[in-house]
């Protein structure tokens, strides 16, 4: 938690006082054993993102749903995998309907 709080902080000026622990994976990517440990953060508003330019020289923020619509890493592909679909819109989140 703590790691990904300064890394986020130094790489795009992201202060988060609180990520919510959302899994592991572990793995062979691009020839390297991984374990790599996810976290979520919930935001009230996009922040302003403050980019450090040397690891990181662009980025955005997306939803889950944008995510599974481009490539990503290995890692990443897995987390996919295991996070739950949003609800189709037209059901308007109505806990009496089957999904």
């Amino acid at each position: 938690d703590a790691a990904a709080r300064r890394e986020l902080a130094e790489e795009i000026g992201l202060v988060a006082p609180r990520l919510l622990p959302a899994g592991e994976a572990t793995g062979i990517w691009d020839g390297w054993r991984y374990r790599v440990h996810f976290f979520e953060l919930r935001l009230d508003r996009p922040p302003k993102l403050q980019l450090d330019n040397r690891e990181i020289i662009g980025a955005r923020l997306a939803s889950l749903e944008e995510l599974r619509g481009i490539a990503v890493t290995g890692p990443v592909a897995v987390y996919l995998e295991r996070a739950p679909v949003a609800p189709p819109a037209d059901m308007g989140g109505d806990p009496t309907r089957s999904r």
